[in-house]
């Protein structure tokens, strides 16, 4: 309404006078009064201005800034004879104003450049930290899953990546040492193999060419016939690595039990001037359930370890009892207080030998492992332990070494008390 109050008013006054190119001194008295603070421009139809309320240096038309003006007709010709704009505030600018204007936007422009560059490479930086080791570490996947040698991913930060970079090397490295034990139990199975088949094919031929009785060929190829089904059950064990083992359970009472496997060994310990002896409890032992044939094979393979590293006119202790793992007071960080605090059903293999390193000692359990002084002088497949865990393990039960080089070892293992229908000793 004040707009099309002051325009009229204008338009009134300005038909009182010939639009001439220079200011009209009364105007400036009228537009005054009228737009009470605000900005009057008029402009004649040549695009002039002839009347500004404020100052007109350097003040530079547009056709957009006319275009949007009021025009102002002579009342009696009905004729356009200006253009009257009015405006608030700073809805206008000198030259000198446009140009700082335009050079703050130029400024934000660059500015805004610089800023999405510099973002730009930031980004290129930091993204090629993460996906290079991440490529890396694919590259190196790839070459793992084809069997190929690796070098391990250097790894220089801390983070994610890092970490992942680091437990890859770890794995990597893992892979690499199973794949050496493997090839040496290749080599090692080649000759325990070997080894009985020819003494099998002497024996046979001795007995053919009458060189040997039949009772005694027969006694050798036995004796041989036992170690190749040995060899046979430790790689049947080897193929329920990924399979829980699968046990025939029986009721058994583990003193009679464990003096018979002891008597089975006993002329190979003769026959290395060993003394193998078994000690009886001094309380009777509860009675237990378990899978005879592979406890034989525990008791046969811990039995065998002590006869291999003792020396001759050494002695092995077999011992059974019926007490709690604290009372044995074993360092053993796998067994849970839990279980140590109950009572069990032990048996102990104590040899004279040389011991084990102590760097070796949480390690006889793992399967392909072999100490240096096992693989140099013994020919040890690295599996007769390993496999003593796993039939214990499968029983609930847990394994155990404490050792001191220069002066023997102890072996133990313990089963879980059962309860069970009669004293039956199962096929024993």
């Amino acid at each position: 309404v004040l707009l099309a109050n002051t325009v009229r008013t204008v338009r009134a006054f300005m038909n009182q006078f010939t639009m001439a190119s220079e200011p009209v001194p009364q105007q400036e008295l009228l537009a005054d009064y009228l737009l009470s603070g605000q900005r009057l421009l008029v402009v004649n139809q040549e695009g002039v201005l002839v009347y500004d309320s404020g100052s007109a240096d350097s003040l530079e038309f547009t056709d957009g800034m006319v275009n949007h003006g009021v025009p102002i007709h002579d009342l009696a010709t009905g004729e356009q004879v200006g253009t009257a704009i009015v405006a608030t505030g700073t809805g206008f600018y000198n030259a000198q104003q446009e140009r700082f204007l335009n050079g703050i936007s130029n400024a934000l422009v660059i500015s805004g450049i610089i800023a999405a560059a510099a973002a730009l490479i930031v980004a290129a930086v930091i993204s090629s930290e993460v996906t290079a080791p991440v490529a890396a570490l694919t590259d190196a996947a790839r070459d793992l899953a084809h069997g190929k040698q690796l070098q391990p991913l250097y790894v220089d930060a801390v983070n994610e990546v890092g970490q992942m970079s680091l437990t890859f090397n770890q794995m990597a490295q893992s892979l690499e040492n199973q794949r050496t034990l493997r090839r040496q139990l290749v080599n090692d199975l080649a000759h325990e193999l070997g080894t009985p088949l020819s003494v099998i094919q002497l024996e046979m031929q001795s007995l053919h060419n009458g060189q040997q009785t039949a009772e005694r060929a027969v006694a050798r190829v036995q004796m041989e016939l036992d170690l190749l089904r040995n060899l046979v059950n430790d790689l049947d064990l080897l193929t329920s690595e990924q399979t829980k083992l699968q046990l025939h359970k029986e009721p058994l009472e583990l003193a009679f039990f464990t003096n018979r496997a002891v008597e089975r060994w006993r002329p190979p310990a003769e026959t290395n001037q060993i003394n193998l002896s078994f000690v009886e409890p001094e309380q009777p032992l509860a009675h237990t359930q378990g899978d005879i044939s592979r406890l034989i094979q525990v008791l046969g393979n811990l039995i065998n370890n002590a006869l291999r590293h003792t020396p001759p006119d050494g002695k092995i202790v077999v011992s059974c009892l019926q007490t709690t793992l604290e009372a044995l007071d074993l360092d053993i960080a796998y067994i849970p207080a839990e279980a140590a605090a109950q009572e069990w059903l032990v048996t102990t293999i104590q040899d004279s030998g040389e011991g084990i390193p102590t760097a070796d000692v949480p390690h006889v359990f793992d399967r392909f492992y072999r100490t240096e002084e096992t693989r140099a002088r013994h020919n040890g497949r690295g599996l007769g332990l390993a496999i003593v865990k796993q039939i214990i393990d499968a029983h609930g039960g847990y394994v155990w070494v404490t050792s001191e080089e220069g002066k023997g070892s102890t072996f133990g293992f313990c089963l879980p008390i059962k309860q069970v229908d009669n004293g039956e000793n199962g096929n024993w």
